[in-house]
């Protein structure tokens, strides 16, 4: 019987260490991108099931975006049957760079350059510059094109760690392209909403809110880059999956819910404003909309002049009304903020 030296038994046990993190990194991303998916799906059901004047473009928006998280979780879960299969019979193959793993990576790529490239398009929407979405959505396709450019290349290196040895620069420009496009999209909306802010403090406490979602959500899809980006650059690529596989989700997530949270913040402004109009001993109410786009209202007459609380619902629909949707973009928007 030949005998194994000291040599090649440290190196199967370093090999055993990596297929065990690996094959745990896999499951638990796998695990977490699911329970984010039935998330995301509850999400979908409200947008389509609460009646909204959304432009046809941001409907096939979000079809497309639910389109790429089913594709997306379909393909988890093919992976992790395969994997299942080859624990039992060659342990050694989890380490190879499955077809199904590595369109998920492209769908990875996909769904956040989908997302991003929305949300340079809401600045552009809101500050009438072009230039600000030119540079985040140069940047969208440019990790677009490096994530095709990493399932185009699998063939070449089937291994996982053979793939990150040569062909590793291509997960580098995916990760860092994203953190680059997510601090110019949340500096710039940032800054714009600094800048909405009014005198009102109906509107004041609205664009703060906004303000603090645009920096959460550019925070965690950030910060989960900037880790997958250091576990390429130090050689940790068994820690990876359990990351990259719920990263998409978290771009779905934050659409979805930015979309659906418009009613609520309308209903800040709403509740403020039935309060204004409540106490009015005029009987009128003056408010404008800043943006060119949205129709201007001056005055709305309102037939009590004394104060009187609003109670009628039919009342406070039609008073509700003539605060609008902008017609182009189908945010909400008053006084220059667009929520």
């Amino acid at each position: 019987m030949a005998s194994v030296s000291p040599d090649q038994v440290a190196a199967l046990q370093a090999e055993m260490a990596l297929l065990d993190e690996y094959t745990l990194s896999s499951e638990l991303g796998v695990l977490f991108s699911s329970a984010l998916y039935g998330v995301f799906c509850t999400q979908v059901y409200i947008y389509w099931t609460s009646k909204r004047d959304d432009s046809r473009g941001l409907k096939l928006l979000v079809s497309f975006v639910f389109l790429i998280e089913t594709v997306h979780t379909v393909l988890l879960s093919v992976y992790l049957c395969q994997n299942n299969r080859k624990a039992r019979y060659n342990p050694a193959a989890l380490l190879e760079l499955a077809q199904p793993l590595a369109y998920v990576y492209f769908t990875s790529g996909l769904m956040g350059a989908t997302v991003q490239s929305y949300y340079a398009y809401r600045l552009y929407r809101l500050s009438g510059k072009l230039w600000l979405a030119i540079l985040p959505w140069a940047g969208s396709a440019a990790r677009l094109g490096l994530a095709a450019g990493g399932v185009a290349v699998t063939p070449r290196a089937p291994q996982i760690v053979e793939f990150m040895t040569r062909y590793g620069w291509c997960m580098r420009g995916v990760f860092g392209a994203s953190v680059g496009v997510d601090v110019m999209n949340t500096t710039a909306l940032c800054f714009i909403l600094a800048r909405s802010r009014g005198e009102k403090a109906e509107t004041t406490r609205v664009v703060d809110r906004l303000i603090l979602w645009t920096i959460e959500t550019g925070l965690i899809t950030s910060v989960l880059a900037i880790l997958m980006l250091i576990f390429t650059l130090i050689g940790r690529y068994s820690l990876i999956p359990g990351f990259v596989h719920v990263y998409p989700n978290l771009f779905s997530l934050s659409l979805l819910i930015s979309l659906n949270a418009r009613e609520g913040l309308r209903q800040t402004l709403y509740s403020a404003r039935m309060t204004i109009f409540s106490r009015s001993q005029v009987g009128t109410a003056s408010f404008s909309f800043s943006n060119k786009n949205t129709t201007h209202v001056n005055s709305v007459a309102l037939a009590p002049r004394r104060a009187q609380p609003v109670t009628d619902e039919a009342a406070a629909s039609q008073a509700w009304s003539h605060s609008r949707l902008d017609t182009k973009t189908n945010d909400w928007e008053t006084e220059g903020t667009v929520v």
